[in-house]
């Protein structure tokens, strides 16, 4: 992985030559409740239009290479990529800083849950570090 870099797990639905996309979304940007939604939206879309699992004939013209990229710009970005914070009793949590508002910390956890805790709770090493990269 390049320094400064994330990565983030993309959902991808194709067609069964997987050459035509039928929906692509970064779970990043999909809160984790609307996660079910979102599949139930897909197969309701399929259900209705069952062509687009369907495999191209050869009468079928050139198939659409649409799949997705993910330019630098889609990207959240973070004020710090993944590392160990502490809290103040000690216990560790791995996660990237998204962003420090109003005395709280934005996290995105491991899991791909984003998680806000405040600052006044982390260890003294890692509040320290918090108020370096803010300056």
């Amino acid at each position: 992985m390049l320094e400064g870099s994330a990565t983030y797990p993309v959902v991808i639905v194709t067609d069964p030559t997987a050459t035509r996309r039928i929906d692509a979304f970064c779970l990043k940007r999909v809160p984790t409740g609307e996660f079910k939604s979102r599949i139930r939206q897909i197969r309701k879309r399929l259900k209705k239009d069952p062509s687009l699992l369907a495999a191209p004939s050869a009468a079928d013209p050139e198939p659409e290479k649409d799949l997705p990229s993910t330019s630098e710009e889609d990207l959240p970005q973070f004020l710090c990529d993944t590392r160990v914070w502490k809290n103040a009793q000690g216990k560790e949590m791995s996660a990237a800083l998204i962003s420090v508002s109003d005395g709280q910390a934005r996290f995105l956890l491991s899991s791909g849950k984003e998680n806000r805790y405040p600052i006044k709770q982390l260890a003294p090493e890692d509040q320290a570090f918090i108020t370096n990269l803010q300056r």
